[in-house]
């Protein structure tokens, strides 16, 4: 993949984010395993959930199943949240999350990927220790994904929907947009070759509320790949290129953009 100018906005639109690496399953692991961390992260983290898994990344190709044919009963998703719900960790046996909401007119603004996978990393150290203390595993990353969810400036129907299906080079002409509340439009890009190896879904979403852009961007690691994240740092460069290609050359100087 050609090296890529690094691309910022003064005023990012971004108000949500999620980042996952995903790893080899960990046989054997149990919630009790996690006590003490989570006893460590009560005062950022308050509340927890213990919710059912969600199903296993086929990233090979091959059948998964939710529940073993027999065993113990799976390992739960755990949801840690904070108090006011804009900050979140969740892991099961399979994977790591973190999760965070911005307000962009707000003192929490979205602070940039550098920091947020710093962030991602310190916590991920240390459920990689638990995991290595109490099972005698480690964990290996096999892929990751990222999710952001952006605010778009608000324009007509048509406006949006053909602009973005035609990454903003089609005019709408005098055409009228249809009376409705809801539209959408959703893109699934996996085999461009301009990809370098990631799978992005996109979707641009028009009601009530206002304009938004959902982008997730994944990316698996090849069998002789080693990546303690699991490739994230190449998902999330494949969703700012694509990021860009899809919103217009107007947005990004709304958004205060520089090289």
């Amino acid at each position: 993949m050609a090296a890529q100018k690094v691309v910022r906005f003064e005023r990012p639109p971004v108000q949500s984010v999620a980042l996952t690496v995903y790893f080899e399953p960990i046989s054997g692991l149990q919630v009790s395993h996690f006590s003490a961390l989570r006893e460590s992260w009560r005062n950022a983290y308050p509340s927890t959930s213990e919710l059912p898994p969600l199903r296993p990344q086929n990233r090979g190709g091959e059948e998964t199943r939710l529940l073993p044919v027999a065993g113990a009963w799976p390992f739960p998703y755990l949801l840690f949240s904070s108090k006011d719900e804009t900050s979140s960790i969740a892991l099961q046996n399979d994977r790591f999350s973190r999760g965070w909401v911005f307000n962009s007119d707000g003192d929490d603004k979205y602070p940039g990927f550098d920091e947020l996978s710093r962030d991602l990393r310190e916590r991920l150290d240390e459920v990689r220790d638990v995991i290595k203390a109490e099972t005698g595993e480690t964990i290996k990353p096999v892929g990751s994904t990222c999710t952001y969810f952006n605010r778009l400036p608000d324009m007509s129907l048509l406006e949006t929907l053909v602009g973005f299906t035609s990454r903003w080079q089609v005019p709408v002409g005098e055409a009228e947009s249809p009376k409705t509340t809801y539209a959408g439009a959703r893109l699934h890009l996996c085999d461009d070759d301009d990809l370098d190896g990631c799978s992005v879904t996109m979707s641009v979403d028009v009601d009530d509320d206002g304009t938004y852009m959902s982008i997730e961007s994944s990316y698996d690691l090849g069998d002789e790949q080693v990546d303690d994240l699991g490739g994230l740092d190449r998902a999330h460069d494949m969703l700012i290129a694509k990021f860009i290609e899809y919103t217009s050359g107007t947005m990004h100087e709304q958004w205060g953009r520089t090289e």
